[in-house]
């Protein structure tokens, strides 16, 4: 027979150990059920975030870069209805590309992967009007100087020349052309008002042989009041026999 003792250690382990066996069970169920899942990486959806350069002139085949997302190999591109036949592929985020020759003002740019998948940017592209250029650039027409000889209202080789190589500031401007004809200070104040006129009138006929409209162009005289140079000799004397001519816009 057992002795008390015992029976009571006996009765314990008999009475904890479906316990013990069920803990062991759970515990050996939960290291089976821990499983290490490697996190899916991010969907890269096609877009379009730029275009540089998004400033074009208008009618000019222009290169570009297109900036965006999901780009892949065959991708095709167009600007409005227009398909871009040079695209290449640097990497999924950058494409070089020609623009085709575009008509002033906004443009979509539309890319399509082989798989169907499409982005649109709008108002991706401008193209500007090219302007044209200033005929009159690089010359002074608000003051347009020629010489004449001594007592002499002819307009000479040199003369004719300078007015030749401004000729742009009469054609291409459309405002009065004012004519004024300055003397140096030897002669009468007379007779320097007169001569200064007729050299003043002496540019405007060649001018109106030039096509000019006689009807833009004012003819006065000075004499010798305005003297481009007060000293007195032979070069500021030639320096004062002169014509100055200004043409407004």
């Amino acid at each position: 027979m057992l002795q008390p003792r015992l029976r009571s250690r006996l009765f314990v382990a008999i009475a904890f150990a479906p316990i013990l066996m069920a803990s062991k069970c759970r515990k050996d169920k939960d290291k089976e059920e821990v499983v290490d899942i490697e996190p899916a990486g991010p969907q890269v959806t096609l877009r379009v975030t730029g275009v540089e350069p998004d400033r074009v002139d208008a009618g000019e085949l222009t290169r570009a870069v297109v900036y965006g997302a999901g780009f892949e190999q065959g991708i095709q591109v167009r600007v409005d209805e227009s398909p871009v036949a040079s695209v290449t592929v640097q990497d999924s985020g950058v494409l070089n590309i020609t623009l085709p020759p575009l008509s002033a003002g906004q443009h979509d740019l539309r890319v399509r992967n082989p798989n169907g998948e499409t982005a649109t940017l709008r108002n991706a592209v401008v193209a500007l009007e090219r302007l044209p250029a200033d005929p009159t650039a690089g010359l002074n027409c608000d003051d347009i100087t020629i010489n004449f000889a001594f007592d002499s209202s002819a307009v000479e080789t040199p003369a004719a020349a300078i007015l030749g190589k401004h000729m742009a500031c009469f054609t291409s401007r459309t405002g009065e052309i004012r004519i004024e004809g300055h003397c140096d200070e030897r002669g009468t104040t007379d007779y320097n008002l007169a001569l200064g006129q007729r050299r003043a009138d002496a540019v405007k006929r060649y001018l109106q042989g030039q096509s000019v409209t006689a009807g833009r162009m004012r003819a006065v005289s000075y004499g010798e009041e305005q003297p481009l140079d007060r000293s007195h000799d032979e070069a500021a004397w030639a320096a004062n026999r002169r014509a100055k001519i200004s043409v407004s816009r």
